[in-house]
C-alpha cells in the first residue's frame, strides 16, 4: 500500500481553500502563457503572503523549471514535443552520441557538517517486491527510476536514456508475475516492463497529466487502475487500453483487502465502488465525510472493514475519518487544530504549528497486522496506536535532533511486511520498529536537482552547489561531499585563490560563507530581494570582490560582509543572470528576461540592450570582454553571439535541437571551444565549426542547469536537475594543452608506519602518471592517487610526472614528507589543596610527557572546559563548589605521540562552608561574699571536635582548667578578673582562637552575727540595716527593720545582709507573749509594773484599781500595741492595803489582788 505525494515541478495538486486551489490549478493549465499564470499567482501571493503554507515555494520551484519549457511567447512546450525535437535532431544528423565521456561525481548520499536538512534527493515513488524485499524500485521527479537488489545497499538507474521517463510518480509490481512493473510519470505516460525493469514500453493512452498511482487487481493481472490528473482509469487488458471510469483529479486508490469488488479512491473528495471500479459513488456528509480537501485513503488486512481517510484543510491537517463498515459510513476521529496540538501537517512535533504544506506533502498508511496503528506524514511522520484518535511525532524535520530524522516533505508511507518505508524530498527511509528509528536507504542514488554550482580553479576536486530541497553541498579537497547549508540551495562560489573559502545561497538570495571548506558557515547580509535563484559572481583573481544580482547589481569588496548597489537608477528589477569579464572585471553583464545591461567601467555607467529572447545564461570570451555568447529561452534562437557587448547578436544555433538552451560556457583554447547545456543533453562546437555536435556520451538525458570548466584537470562539468554532478574530459583539450603536474598530500607530517594518500590535482586529460617516493613503500607508482607507507623516520622528497597528448610536466617537492618516530603521550595532574574552604582557591599542576611544543591543554570542571585556563600547566581555580571534579584534557601537538588526547586523573573537591567561631563566658553573679565560690560557664559556636580551652584568673592560667567548659573558683578575692581563651579545631573557622569577655568579681566580707535585745515586747537587732527577722526558722515577710515587734509566741532570730552577703543567724530568742499578763512586784510600796498582751487586731485597754472596799480609786484607758505592752504605775499616794487590779482588753478581763505597803 502506498500513499504518494506529488512533486510540484511539472504537476498540479488539488488543495482545499479557494485561492490556493486556484494557484495550484494554474500550474496544470496550458491554455495560459507562463507570464499570465505568474501574474495571477503573484496577485494571490500579494494577498496571502509568501510564508509557509501559502504554496509560494512550490510555485517558485515550478515556475523556475517551467520557464525553460515555453517558447518565446510564453506558450508551453510539452515534454513529448521536446523529446520529439531531440530525436528529430539526432535522426536528421544521423549522429550517434559518441562525443564526451561523462562520469558521475555525485553526491549520491549526504554527510552532515553544518546544513540543517541534509538529504540525498527527492523520491516520489517506490515499489517493493512482494516476495523479495531486497528488490526495491525507487522513482525520482527528475532523477528517473532506480533499482536495488540488495535492500538499498546499492542502486542502478533504469531510465537515463529517455527524458520522458525521468520524472516518476508511481511504481507498482504485479503480485502474480513480479517481473511485470508499471511506472507512472508526470509526463502523462504509464510505462510497463515485462522484465523487471530491464526494458520499458509505453502502455496505452488515456491517463494524463501526472500518473499518481497504479493499482493491479490482486488475482487478475489484466485489471489495472491508474489515478491521474484527469481521473480514474481502468484497464482490462493489462494496460493496453484504458477506460475512464471517473472524472476529476484523483490521487489515491485502494481495494478492500478481502473483496476487490469494493474500492476506495480519493482526490479532494472520497469515492467508493462496489463493482470493481466500474462505477463510483461519492461519499459526503451523509456518510460522515463532512469536509473536502486533499484526501488519502488506507486499509489494513488485519480488519478489511476498516477504512481510514486523512484529509487536509488547506495546508494544515484537517480531519481523520474512520469507517468500520467498508466505507459505507465514517466517523471523525480527530480534527486538526494548532491550538489543540493536532496540526499534524505542521513543522512542530507538538502539533501546535500554524503552518504546513499539505498541498505538497502528505502521506498515510496502516499497519497490515494492526488496524489501530496508523501512520501519517506531512513535514514529519506521526503515529497513532488508537485507531487514529491521537498521534505522536516520530521524526523531526531538522537535523540533528533527538527524536528521529526523516527528511522534510514526506510524500508517501508504505507498509510492506513488517517494514514501514517513507519517501520524501530527501530520499527513501525505512523503519523496522514501527517508526521509532529510521534508516536512510538513499545513498547510491545520484538524484540531486542542482540549480547552480561552482568549481575551484586551484583544487580540481572542490565543487560547491545548491539543489532543490536539499540545500548546498560541497565536494571537498579529498573528493568527499559535505552538506553545509539547508533549505533550497542555489548559486555558489569558490574563491579563485583559496579553495576553502566558499559562498552559497538559498532561495531569493539569502547568502552564506564558509572559510573552512564547508565544515561550518556564517550568514552574510542580503542587500535586497532577489530572484528564486539569485546570480552571483566572483572577481577572477581577488576573493574579496563579489558581485550579486538582487534587485539591481551589487558589489562587495569585503567578501560579502557589505554591499554597494552599482546599478542605482538603472536596474530596478530582479536580475536573472550576471557575468563579469575574466580579462577585464570592469565589464559586467546583467539580464532580466530579454533585457541586457552592460557596464564597461565597473557600474559607473550602464547601457541597456535587448536580446532576441529571454537570456538564461551569459558567457564572456576569456580575452575579449566585448564578446559574449548567450543561451536563450527560445527554440529557434537557442545560442547567439555578440562581438560588440550585446549591441547586436548573431544566431549560432545550427545543429542544436529545437529545445531551450539553459547554460553556456567557453573554453579559452584557440579557436574557442563552446559547450551548451539544454533541456536534454550537452552540445559542443569549436567557434569556427558551422554546427554543434552532441557531447552527451554516458550522460543521463536530463536538464542541464549549469556548465563549468575545470581547466587544471581538463574537465567539463555539469550540474543536472535530477542526476547530480557529472564530468567529462574537455573536447580537443588533451592534444592542444600542455599538462600541469601538481599534487597534495593528505598529510605531510606523519609517524613511522603510517600511510599518506597523495591527491593528484594535475591535468587529467588522457593523462598517465609516474610517481617517485624515496623512502616510501612502494617507491614508485602509476596510480592517480597512490597511498604510500613510510616505515623509517626522516624527511622525504616526492616527485610526479604527468604525461598527456599535449606534453609532459614534472612536479618535485623536496623534503615534503616528514616522518617522525612514535612516542607515548602521558600526563597527570596534582594539587596541594583539594580540601579547601569556601572562597579559597585551589592550585593544580600538570605533569606531561611528549606533549609537543604547542599542546592543546584544557582544564575541566565537571567535564566542562574552564574558561581562561586553556594552555596553562598550572591553574589557580576559584569559585569552586563541594563535589566539583577537576581534570585536564591535553592534546599533544606531536603527530606521532599517542594517544593524541588524554584526559587526566581527576580530583573531587572538598569545599567546606566558612564558619564563624564565637565564645563567651558567664556566671550567675559577679558580687560574692567572702568564702563563697564562683562558677563560670563557656558558651561557644563552631569550636570543632576537640577545641583547646584555657581559663585565666587575673591573667594566670587556672590550674586544671584546660579543656573544661565550666570552672568553679572556691574562694575568689575581691577584684579577681576571669576570662577564657579557646582555640577551635573546626575546618574553615574564623577566628581560630578567641579570647572571651572578662568578668570582674566583687567579694564582700561576711557581716558579723547580730545580737537581739528586748525592750518591752520589742526585739532590737544590733545592726541598723540589712536585717531580716525569722520566726521559727522562716523569714517574716516585711520584717526587715532593726526593731521587730513579735505578735505571737515563738523563737525569733535575725540575719543581716550587707551587699548581698548574709551574716550568721543571731542567737534565738523565745517569746512567750500570748496571754502573758504579769503585775509585779507584789507586794509593792510605790511603783508597780504591768506587762500585758494585746492580740493582733486590738489596741484599746482599760486599767482600774479598786480598794478593798470595792471603790474605784484609779482608772486608765489607753491604746496599746498588739503584742507585749508595759505600764508602770506609781501608787505611792494610795494608802497601804489590799487592792484589786483589773485590766480589760476587749472582752478579756484580768484581775489581780495586790498589796500596797
Amino acid at each position: 500500500m502506498r500513499k504518494l505525494i506529488l512533486f510540484l515541478a511539472i504537476v498540479s495538486l488539488t488543495i482545499s481553500g479557494w485561492s490556493q486551489h486556484q494557484v495550484f490549478e494554474l500550474m496544470d493549465r496550458t491554455d495560459l502563457t507562463l507570464q499570465e499564470i505568474e501574474a495571477k499567482a503573484n496577485r494571490h501571493f500579494d494577498s496571502v503572503g509568501t510564508g509557509r503554507g501559502t504554496g509560494y515555494k512550490q510555485f517558485q520551484r515550478w515556475l523556475y523549471e517551467q520557464k525553460f519549457h515555453v517558447d518565446e511567447d510564453g506558450h508551453f512546450i510539452s515534454p513529448q514535443t521536446e523529446w520529439n525535437n531531440y530525436l528529430q535532431r539526432t535522426t536528421l544528423r544521423n549522429e550517434s552520441i559518441s562525443a564526451g565521456n561523462w562520469v558521475p561525481l555525485g553526491p549520491s548520499g549526504w554527510t552532515h557538517t553544518s546544513g540543517w536538512n541534509p538529504g540525498t534527493g527527492r523520491i516520489s515513488a517506490i515499489g517493493i517486491h512482494p516476495a523479495n524485499p531486497n528488490i526495491i524500485y525507487a522513482g525520482s521527479p527528475g532523477g528517473g527510476l532506480w533499482k536495488s537488489i540488495n535492500a538499498g545497499a546499492s542502486w542502478t538507474p533504469l531510465t537515463d536514456n529517455n527524458s520522458l521517463w525521468m520524472s516518476i510518480f508511481a511504481i507498482t509490481i504485479d503480485n502474480v508475475n513480479q517481473n511485470i512493473l508499471y511506472v507512472g510519470t508526470s509526463t502523462g505516460l504509464v510505462l510497463k516492463s515485462l522484465d523487471a525493469g530491464a526494458t520499458f514500453s509505453n502502455a496505452g493512452a488515456g491517463p494524463g497529466g501526472t500518473i499518481r498511482k497504479v493499482l493491479i487487481h490482486p488475482s487478475n493481472s489484466n485489471i489495472v487502475f491508474a489515478t491521474a490528473s484527469n481521473g480514474i482509469w481502468r484497464s482490462v487488458n493489462a494496460g493496453t487500453s484504458w477506460t475512464q471510469v471517473h472524472t476529476g483529479s484523483k490521487e489515491d486508490i485502494e481495494f478492500k483487502p478481502n473483496d476487490p469488488n469494493i474500492m476506495y479512491a480519493s482526490g479532494s473528495d472520497v469515492v467508493r465502488s462496489a463493482d470493481n471500479g466500474v462505477t463510483w459513488t461519492a461519499l459526503g456528509a451523509a456518510q460522515g465525510i463532512t469536509n473536502t480537501g486533499r484526501t488519502l485513503v488506507a486499509v489494513s488486512a488485519h480488519d478489511p472493514n476498516v477504512v481510514y481517510a486523512a484529509q487536509a484543510s488547506g495546508s494544515l491537517f484537517g480531519r481523520m475519518y474512520r469507517s468500520t463498515d467498508a466505507g459505507l459510513n465514517f466517523v471523525t476521529t480527530v480534527v486538526g487544530s494548532p491550538a489543540s496540538g493536532t496540526n499534524y501537517f505542521g513543522y512542530e512535533p507538538t502539533g501546535t504549528g500554524t503552518g504546513g504544506q499539505a498541498t505538497y506533502d502528505m502521506a498515510l498508511d496502516v499497519n497490515p497486522v494492526n488496524v489501530n496503528e496508523v501512520h501519517i506524514a506531512g513535514i514529519i511522520v506521526w503515529r497513532s496506536l488508537n485507531g487514529g484518535t491521537s498521534f505522536t511525532a516520530q521524526t523531526v524535520w531538522s537535523y540533528p535532533n533527538s527524536t528521529g530524522y526523516n527528511h522534510a516533505d514526506v510524500h508517501g508511507l508504505f507498509w510492506v511486511g513488517g517494514i514501514l518505508y517513507s519517501i520524501s524530498d530527501g530520499g527513501l527511509y525505512k523503519t523496522l520498529d514501527n517508526g521509532d528509528n529510521w534508516t536512510d536507504l538513499s545513498p547510491g542514488m545520484s538524484i540531486r536537482q542542482f540549480y547552480r554550482f561552482a568549481n575551484s580553479q586551484t583544487n580540481a576536486n572542490v565543487i560547491t552547489g545548491g539543489a532543490q530541497d536539499n540545500g548546498s553541498v560541497v565536494r571537498q579537497a579529498g573528493g568527499n561531499w559535505a552538506d553545509w547549508l539547508g533549505a533550497d540551495g542555489m548559486e555558489g562560489l569558490v574563491s579563485p585563490t583559496n579553495h576553502l573559502n566558499i559562498w552559497g545561497t538559498s532561495q531569493n538570495g539569502s547568502i552564506y560563507r564558509s572559510t573552512n571548506g564547508g565544515n561550518s558557515y556564517s550568514g552574510l547580509p542580503r542587500p535586497s530581494a532577489g530572484n528564486w535563484v539569485t546570480p552571483l559572481w566572483i572577481h577572477p583573481t581577488d576573493q574579496t570582490i563579489l558581485y550579486g544580482g538582487w534587485t539591481g547589481v551589487y558589489k562587495s569588496t569585503t567578501s560579502g560582509t557589505s554591499w554597494t548597489n552599482i546599478s542605482t537608477g538603472v536596474i530596478t528589477t530582479l536580475v536573472d543572470d550576471l557575468a563579469v569579464a575574466p580579462s577585464n572585471p570592469n565589464y559586467i553583464y546583467a539580464s532580466d528576461g530579454a533585457t541586457l545591461w552592460v557596464t564597461t567601467n565597473d557600474g559607473a555607467n550602464w547601457t541597456t540592450r535587448s536580446a532576441p529572447a529571454a537570456i538564461n545564461d551569459i558567457a564572456i570570451d576569456p580575452a575579449d570582454p566585448n564578446k559574449i555568447w548567450v543561451a536563450l529561452n527560445s527554440t529557434t534562437n537557442r545560442v547567439m553571439v555578440s562581438t560588440n557587448g550585446g549591441a547586436t547578436f548573431t544566431n549560432v544555433s545550427t545543429g542544436l535541437p529545437a529545445i531551450v538552451a539553459r547554460t553556456i560556457v567557453v573554453d579559452d583554447n584557440t579557436p574557442r571551444g563552446l559547450y551548451v547545456g539544454m533541456n536534454i543533453g550537452v552540445y559542443y562546437k569549436l567557434e569556427s565549426d558551422p554546427s554543434w555536435s552532441d557531447y552527451s556520451t554516458n550522460l543521463p538525458l536530463v536538464a542541464i542547469n549549469e556548465l563549468e570548466i575545470q581547466k587544471s584537470s581538463g574537465k567539463i562539468r555539469v550540474a543536472t536537475y535530477g542526476r547530480s554532478v557529472w564530468e567529462s574530459p574537455l573536447a580537443n583539450g588533451c592534444a592542444v594543452s600542455s599538462p600541469t603536474a601538481n599534487f597534495s598530500a593528505g598529510a605531510t607530517n606523519i609517524c613511522v608506519g603510517q600511510s599518506v594518500t597523495f591527491n593528484n590535482t594535475s591535468t587529467d586529460c588522457q593523462s598517465t602518471y609516474a610517481w617517485s617516493f624515496p623512502g616510501g613503500t612502494p617507491a614508485t607508482s602509476t596510480l592517480t592517487n597512490p597511498v604510500i607507507t613510510y616505515n623509517t623516520a626522516g624527511t622525504y622528497t616526492v616527485s610526479l610526472t604527468v604525461t598527456t597528448p599535449g606534453g609532459t610536466d614534472t612536479r618535485t617537492m623536496n623534503n615534503y614528507i616528514t616522518v617522525s618516530s612514535n612516542l607515548t603521550h602521558s600526563m597527570s595532574i596534582s594539587s596541594p589543596n583539594t580540601d579547601i574552604c569556601q572562597g579559597q582557591t585551589a592550585t593544580f599542576n600538570l605533569t606531561n610527557a611528549n606533549q609537543g611544543a604547542s599542546p592543546v591543554i584544557e582544564w575541566l570542571k565537571n567535564g566542562v572546559v574552564i574558561s581562561g585556563t586553556s594552555g596553562q600547566t598550572t591553574v589557580v581555580l576559584s569559585g569552586l563548589a563541594n563535589g566539583d571534579i577537576i581534570s585536564c584534557r591535553e592534546t599533544t601537538s606531536l603527530g606521532c605521540a599517542t594517544p593524541a588526547t588524554i584526559t587526566s586523573n581527576a580530583f573531587t573537591m572538598i569545599v567546606s562552608p566558612n564558619l564563624t567561631h564565637t565564645a563567651s563566658i558567664s556566671t550567675p553573679k559577679t558580687q560574692l561574699c567572702s568564702g563563697e565560690s564562683a562558677t563560670f560557664t563557656l558558651a561557644n559556636a563552631n569550636p570543632g571536635s576537640s577545641p583547646v580551652i584555657n581559663w585565666y584568673r587575673n591573667g594566670v592560667l587556672i590550674p586544671g582548667s584546660t579543656g573544661l567548659l565550666s570552672v568553679t573558683i572556691a574562694a575568689p578575692a575581691n577584684g579577681d578578673v576571669i576570662h577564657c581563651v579557646e582555640t577551635s579545631n573546626a575546618k574553615c573557622v574564623s577566628p581560630a582562637t578567641i579570647t572571651t569577655n572578662t568578668i570582674a568579681l566583687t567579694v564582700t566580707p561576711m557581716p558579723p552575727k547580730p545580737v537581739i535585745t528586748q525592750n518591752t515586747g520589742n526585739l532590737n537587732s544590733s545592726t541598723a540595716i540589712g536585717n531580716q527577722w525569722f520566726q521559727t526558722g522562716s523569714a517574716i515577710n516585711g520584717a526587715t527593720n532593726q526593731l521587730y515587734r513579735p505578735l505571737f509566741n515563738g523563737t525569733y532570730q535575725v540575719q543581716v545582709t550587707v551587699n548581698g552577703c548574709k551574716s550568721p543567724m543571731s542567737d534565738p530568742v523565745f517569746m512567750n507573749i500570748e496571754g502573758a499578763n504579769i503585775l509585779y512586784p507584789v507586794p509593792s510600796d510605790d511603783n508597780m509594773t504591768f506587762d500585758f498582751y494585746i492580740p493582733a487586731g486590738s489596741s484599746k485597754y482599760s486599767a482600774q484599781l479598786f480598794n478593798s472596799g470595792g471603790q474605784l480609786v484609779y482608772q486608765q484607758d489607753g491604746n496599746g500595741q498588739a503584742g507585749l505592752n508595759r505600764i508602770t504605775y506609781n501608787w505611792g499616794r494610795f494608802a497601804a492595803g489590799v487592792y484589786t487590779y483589773q485590766m480589760q482588753i476587749g472582752p478579756v478581763i484580768y484581775k489581780k489582788k495586790l498589796i500596797l505597803q
